[in-house]
């Protein structure tokens, strides 16, 4: 941009040096004496650029009382009151330089300066804009309007003075891309294509341009024109991994899923692409939704990034979250554990770890998982309920026992206490001490009367120890209000059923539960008495296999299945 206050100014008839001039003018001239004027204007000057702004004021404003070039003197008096921060006073003073001498191109440049100062960008806008006008080969006016126009949202200005611009230089890229953005701001997005089509005509090597063209007419809603160009585009190159990537982003901007899929594996099996471009692509695929029917593929893509980038937590993490979400319990176990050893600090990777190694019945490795989760973090409650479950799944009850109370000690959340009390009551139990887990229960029940599982389990206690049958049985009903469904609890109520010699409702709601879960022999084996005690012996037997198929099994199970009949 130019200098707008050049310190110097050229005054005709003005021959000698400022040097020569002191810096007060002599009283032996007089005021109209063409000398005495010289000097005070030249130090007005020496005061204005050694910042003594009150003495410059005071020469200028005699100078343009009585001076033969006034319009210099009304400007450097505009720009002291600027400096001064006094906009309007400076507006006003330059207006009479202006009014004295309209070809002074300075004198509109300071206008714009205090307009854009204001932000009346538009205001700046239309002084550049006219200065455009009067020096057409000026290439900065045009640009310094077309930055006040765009600053100033005045689109349709921006398009006319683009117009102009074009005119007095041709076609232009940045002349092109700034009426673009105007007609974009005005929502004319067909027009803002049309502007890309002449650039794409004038530049045909440059494919960037049918790039922007394609983005333009998805914008204006002319998809099928957009899908073609960026399928033509990508033919032509079909390694061009920014056009790749920018496909992949229209496609999953306009919902094109097929396409996107199409593309997201051409990015994964593209070495030239990020990492990160090839997991954002996945990461679209990866609800398991009605409407993405290429969840069930992604296992091959998701195992080239993990082979390819085997140190990297994330390919990791979606390999093994898309294993989780498909429930293969044992197929996740490996990819959460490359998971974990990429990124140990990830406390939730530890806990899907650790619920897949027990969901796929890996007890041991769990409790070694376990241990290595207290080793990272120490006093979480919540490592030493992973450890503790693992313990009680392996029936070791005692080590159970010591990791529930020290979990307990470092344990401040309701929750946690809540959780590693319901561990260390079905630890009691396991351990013979039925009526230290009953009271257990009902602690439990006293801190929150609406926990579901402590009725269930507290329901079950009091019926193996023939103790409150009605509690028992408004518990485990109370239990089902709160959480229907839940196949352990519709196994309890069938259980007390069949205690009570409900043979028919203990069948019923038997069923219910192995319907709802058939994961659990012992459920099943309970099914098998019931069935039985009602009267149908080759169900009741057929059950029982099913409960030793799934690993539940002891001596008087075997003994039902070998003899056909049911035992106490």
């Amino acid at each position: 941009m130019k200098p707008l206050l050049a310190a110097g100014l050229v005054l005709v008839g003005l021959t000698t040096s400022c040097r020569l001039f002191r810096h007060k003018p002599t009283q032996t001239h007089a005021v109209g004496d063409s000398v005495s004027l010289r000097e005070i204007y030249y130090n007005g000057e020496l005061a204005y650029n050694s910042g003594n702004w009150e003495e410059a004021r005071r020469q200028f404003q005699v100078f343009a009382r009585d001076g033969y070039a006034p319009a210099n003197a009304w400007y450097r008096l505009a720009c002291i009151a600027w400096k001064q921060g006094k906009g309007e006073e400076a507006l006003a003073l330059n207006q009479k330089a202006i009014k004295a001498d309209t070809s002074n191109g300075y004198f509109h440049l300071l206008d714009a300066e205090i307009y854009k100062s204001g932000r009346a960008y538009e205001k700046a806008g239309d002084i550049y804009s006219h200065l455009a006008d009067r020096h057409t080969r000026q290439w900065s006016y045009y640009q310094d309007a077309g930055r006040m126009y765009a600053w100033g949202g005045v689109w349709a200005k921006q398009i006319d003075l683009c117009n102009r611009w074009e005119k007095a230089f041709g076609l232009r890229e940045d002349i092109a891309e700034n009426r673009v953005n105007a007609w974009m701001q005005q929502g004319k997005y067909l027009n803002a294509a049309m502007e890309y089509e002449k650039l794409a005509a004038k530049y045909p090597e440059r494919r960037q341009y049918r790039v922007k063209l394609a983005d333009a007419l998805s914008i204006a809603g002319q998809n099928e024109r957009a899908s073609r160009l960026y399928d033509s585009l990508i033919t032509e190159d079909p390694g061009n991994t920014t056009l790749l990537a920018t496909l992949c982003n229209y496609y999953w901007q306009r919902g094109k899923k097929m396409l996107l899929w199409k593309h997201t594996q051409r990015v994964v099996a593209n070495a030239g692409m990020t990492l990160e471009q090839k997991q954002s692509c996945l990461s679209h695929f990866m609800d398991k939704l009605p409407d993405n029917p290429w969840y069930d593929s992604l296992e091959a893509p998701l195992l080239s990034l993990c082979k390819t980038n085997g140190t990297d937590p994330r390919s990791w993490y979606m390999l093994a979250d898309w294993y989780y979400f498909n429930q293969k319990w044992a197929a996740a176990v490996p990819a959460f554990s490359e998971a974990v050893r990429s990124k140990p600090s990830d406390f939730q990777l530890w806990l899907k770890y650790t619920e897949c190694l027990e969901r796929s019945k890996n007890y041991n490795r769990l409790a070694a998982v376990a241990d290595s989760l207290i080793e990272v973090f120490p006093v979480n409650p919540r490592s030493y309920s992973v450890a503790a479950r693992s313990r009680e799944l392996l029936k070791d009850w005692k080590k159970a026992k010591e990791l529930c109370e020290t979990g307990l000690s470092y344990a401040m959340d309701a929750e946690y206490i809540r959780n590693l009390n319901h561990i260390l009551a079905r630890v009691l139990d396991g351990m013979g001490e039925t009526q230290a887990a009953i009271t257990k229960y009902e602690q439990l029940l006293q801190t929150n009367p609406e926990d579901a599982n402590a009725m269930n389990n507290l329901a079950y206690l009091y019926t193996e120890k023939g103790m409150k049958p009605d509690e028992a049985l408004k518990l485990v009903k109370r239990a089902l209000e709160i959480a229907p469904g839940t196949a352990s609890f519709m196994d309890t109520y069938g259980w007390i059923l069949f205690q009570q010699a409900d043979y028919a409702g203990a069948v019923r709601e038997l069923k219910k539960s192995v319907e709802k879960d058939g994961s659990q022999g012992e459920v099943w084996e309970h099914l098998g008495d019931a069935q039985y005690k009602a009267g149908s012996t080759a169900e009741a037997v057929q059950s029982w296999k099913k409960a030793t198929e799934l690993g539940w099994t002891h001596t008087t199970l075997e003994k039902k299945i070998r003899n056909g009949k049911w035992e106490k």
